[in-house]
């Protein structure tokens, strides 16, 4: 299976995965940044999160392929050919991150927020992106509604 070298963009606030990860396949596509801006519009302006829904409507309007409800093997095809974004979603919300490979039943991921940082007099926070590796069974019991990949 391929491993894709994926660029690890940082979320910008806590609820931004989902762009993060629309930048890291763009640049992965595009070999950088350049035309991002215009292609994105005023989804560069949102500042919450958003849902799958609107998700999936961002990242067509960016040109990539959706399959809604997946299985992880679903996944692991479109890895052949992509990095692939994907939602994990747990009881209450959910957290956009790229499968950049797999292999030995571990999904490599990049994460955009991979690390948080909380200030608990300011009541700031940030994140900082990182690689690590998921068990696909554990993905595929939090697998969210839709992939996407080039």
């Amino acid at each position: 299976m391929a491993k894709h070298n994926v660029y690890p963009y940082t979320q910008t606030t806590i609820a931004l995965c989902w762009e993060a990860c629309a930048r890291m396949l763009w640049h992965f596509r595009h070999g950088g940044l350049n035309g991002y801006s215009q292609r994105a519009g005023h989804y560069l302006s949102i500042t919450t999160g958003q849902t799958e829904n609107q998700m999936d409507v961002f990242y067509k309007q960016l040109g990539m392929r959706s399959l809604s409800q997946p299985h992880t093997r679903n996944l692991t095809h479109a890895l052949r050919w992509s990095p692939v974004i994907f939602a994990l979603v747990g009881q209450q919300t959910g957290h956009a991150v790229v499968a950049s490979g797999e292999a030995g039943g571990q999904l490599d991921i990049v994460n955009p927020c991979a690390m948080m940082s909380v200030d608990f007099e300011t009541d700031a926070s940030s994140c900082t992106a990182g690689a690590g590796q998921l068990p696909l069974e554990a993905v595929g019991q939090r697998l969210g509604a839709y992939i996407w990949y080039w």
